[in-house]
């Protein structure tokens, strides 16, 4: 089993990448990705049967599977890309035009900036 959060929260606290707490912060447009396309289910509390919330930096280091040792983040990238499974999921077939078309979607550049932030293991706020 595998857990960056330790190494992580070191550099993030040497860098000053805290928030006033001593704890690290999600980057702001990080942050506000996840607050307009993800948090409507994946909040503290969790809604909607999500299985964690994605509010703070330590939730996205936390481990998501011990079987696989993935992380959060790590399952993050996973999911935006999956046709079959995707996040933020498609609406439900029921649900009206304009109920889906307010739907939550990642846009292409939305994408990019997580795929961006994942890849370099998601780092806290500079």
């Amino acid at each position: 089993m595998r857990s960056a959060t330790p190494v992580f929260l070191v550099a993030a606290l040497a860098h000053g990448c805290t928030n006033g707490s001593g704890e690290a912060r999600l980057p702001p447009e990080i942050d506000d990705i996840l607050e307009r396309r993800c948090r409507m289910c994946h909040s503290n509390p969790m809604r909607m049967f999500a299985p964690m919330p994605l509010v703070t930096w330590e939730d996205a280091h936390a481990l998501r599977s011990e079987k696989t040792g993935e992380l959060v983040f790590e399952a993050i990238g996973r999911r935006i890309h999956d046709a079959k499974f995707p996040m933020p999921p498609l609406p439900n077939p029921s649900l009206s035009d304009e109920d889906k078309a307010a739907w939550p979607k990642l846009s292409r550049e939305e994408t990019d900036t997580l795929d961006a932030w994942i890849a370099d293991n998601a780092p806290p706020a500079e």
